[in-house]
C-alpha cells in the first residue's frame, strides 16, 4: 500500500531584541486603545536616548505606556504612570543637585509624590522640598491651587486656600509659639478681618489691607493692654520684629508670606520645580 508522507515544517522562531524585558501587563487604569504595532518598541524595555537618560518601563507603539522610570544623565529621576509618553497618573518624581564637596556626586534636592495629569502635576500631592519645607494638598497644572497645608521648617503652619503658588482665599496660620492667624490671604497678603488667637486663650480681631494692619480691637476675653501683643504674628506678615528691625527674608523656595519670596536665579529654579518637564525631556 502506498505510504503516506508526512511533511514537517519548521519555523525559525523570531530572537527579541536585546533589550525586551517581557510582554506588556495590563497597567491599572491604562488600557491601550490601539494593539501593538509591528517594528515598533513594544512591551517591557530598557531604552537609552541621545540625551544620555534611561527608561526601563513599558511601551506601546514607541510611546512610554503603563509603569516606567525615567532617569536623566544628571539623575532626576521620575518613577510612575506613563499614557501616550506623558507622565500621567500616579508618580514620584526625585531632584537631585551636585554636593557642595564634591560636583561630582548628586545629592537629594527635593521630591514630589502625587498625581499627574500630561506632565504636570495635577491632582493630589506632597512636595518636598530640600530646606525641610513640605506641601500637601491639591495641584492644578504644575501649581499649587485648591486646599492645603504648607509646614515651613521653623514651625509655622498654613492651612487652607492656595491659587497660582500663593495663599489666596481662607486660611489658617499656626505659629510655632502656639498662636493662630485666622483670615483672608489675596495673593499672600492678609486682607480684611483677621482673628488673632493667642497661646494664653486671649483674641483680637484685626483689620488689614494687603498686607498691612489697619487697626485692632480687644474682644470680650481680653481687655489688657493690646499694645503688649506686638509680637512674631507682626513679624511673619510684615518682616520686622518687635524692635522695629526688619527681617531677612529666608532663602527657601517657595514661600508663602509676604516676607517669603524669591528672584533672579533663585526664582529660574523654583521655576524648574514647578515643571520638571524641561529637565527631563531635552535632547530625546
Amino acid at each position: 500500500p502506498p505510504h503516506t508522507h508526512t511533511r514537517f515544517c519548521t519555523r525559525a522562531r523570531a530572537r527579541a531584541p536585546s533589550n525586551f524585558l517581557g510582554p506588556v501587563p495590563r497597567a491599572r487604569g491604562l488600557i491601550p486603545t490601539d494593539p501593538p504595532t509591528m517594528g515598533q518598541k513594544n512591551g517591557v524595555l530598557k531604552h537609552t536616548y541621545s540625551s544620555g537618560a534611561t527608561y526601563v518601563g513599558e511601551f506601546l507603539n514607541d510611546l512610554r505606556h503603563g509603569q516606567g522610570v525615567y532617569k536623566t544623565t544628571e539623575g532626576h529621576c521620575y518613577q510612575g504612570e506613563w499614557k501616550k509618553d506623558l507622565r500621567d497618573g500616579m508618580g514620584t518624581f526625585t531632584y537631585v543637585e551636585p554636593s557642595k564637596e564634591n560636583p561630582l556626586v548628586s545629592r537629594w534636592a527635593g521630591s514630589y509624590e502625587g498625581e499627574w495629569k500630561e506632565n504636570k502635576k495635577h491632582g493630589r500631592g506632597t512636595f518636598k522640598y530640600r530646606n525641610g519645607d513640605i506641601y500637601k494638598g491639591q495641584w492644578k497644572c504644575d501649581a499649587k491651587n485648591g486646599k492645603g497645608i504648607y509646614t515651613m521648617n521653623n514651625g509655622d503652619k498654613y492651612e487652607g486656600d492656595f491659587k497660582a503658588n500663593m495663599f489666596h482665599g481662607r486660611g489658617i496660620m499656626w505659629l510655632k509659639n502656639g498662636d493662630k492667624l485666622v483670615g483672608t490671604w489675596e495673593k499672600n497678603l492678609l486682607h480684611g478681618k483677621v482673628l488673632v488667637c493667642k497661646q494664653d486663650g486671649s483674641e483680637f480681631e484685626e483689620v488689614w489691607h494687603k498686607g498691612k494692619r489697619a487697626r485692632r480691637q480687644a474682644s470680650k476675653n481680653d481687655s489688657k493692654n493690646i499694645n503688649a501683643s506686638t509680637d512674631s504674628i507682626d513679624a511673619l506678615i510684615t518682616g520686622k520684629d518687635e524692635e522695629g528691625e526688619t527681617l531677612k527674608p529666608p532663602t527657601t523656595p517657595l514661600k508663602q508670606t509676604a516676607t517669603y519670596g524669591r528672584k533672579g536665579k533663585e526664582a529660574i529654579e523654583d521655576a524648574e520645580f514647578q515643571n520638571p518637564s524641561q529637565l527631563l525631556d531635552v535632547g530625546l
